[in-house]
């Protein structure tokens, strides 16, 4: 998985103070100005595969995580993943990871929760920019604590083989608008990670 065989990105692990452990990969030069990658929903930090060099080239020290739940992160059980919860995670990647502060850029998920870092108290101490990209918002659906109720939802041993291959492929083809841009090894790269059990779950 990505960032094997690229020479220039680092990647490693880093545990917050809860004890979640999150994925980052890191390029540039150690003593630049970071930049952190924030991406989102069911994505990765293999999405900004395409940004780490660009950035690093440019003198930046570039750090793009993988959120709980995502590509190679933790997956803790239900219950970490609400607005404050992934948000908190985030407030605390950015104080270990980049501790001098950091220019944001997130997409979809990551925006609204780097938007929520930046504007919570003490955020402008972490986040010296935000660019975000289509950023979403995290709400509830009503039918879900009925279903749990009436043990309507998908049981935790059929979730892993809702994300075959074929899926992963056809979903990114969607969200790229041109699914000729999508290659073999990004469907590899995205599908990989659902292959751990509790993928799915989280």
């Amino acid at each position: 998985m990505y960032p094997a065989g690229v020479s220039d990105v680092r990647a490693r692990r880093i545990v917050l103070p809860g004890g979640i452990g999150v994925r980052i990969a890191e390029s540039g030069a150690r003593d630049g100005r970071s930049t952190l990658l924030v991406h989102g929903w069911g994505a990765s930090l293999y999405m900004w595969r395409g940004w780490m060099r660009a950035l690093a080239e440019r003198g930046r020290r570039v750090v793009a995580v993988d959120l709980p739940g995502h590509g190679l992160s933790d997956r803790p059980g239900a219950g970490h993943y609400s607005r404050g919860q992934m948000g908190a995670v985030l407030r605390e990647t950015l104080e270990i990871a980049c501790p001098g502060g950091a220019d944001v850029v997130a997409q979809s998920m990551g925006a609204t929760l780097a938007l929520d870092v930046a504007s919570a108290e003490g955020g402008a101490r972490l986040i010296d920019g935000l660019a975000l990209v289509n950023p979403s918002v995290f709400g509830s659906i009503a039918a879900i604590p009925l279903a749990r109720a009436l043990g309507l939802l998908v049981p935790a041993r059929v979730l892993p083989h809702l994300v075959p291959r074929w899926l992963i492929g056809r979903t990114h083809g969607v969200a790229y608008g041109d699914s000729s841009r999508i290659t073999p090894q990004d469907r590899e790269e995205y599908w990989a990670p659902s292959q751990d059990p509790a993928f799915a779950l989280a």
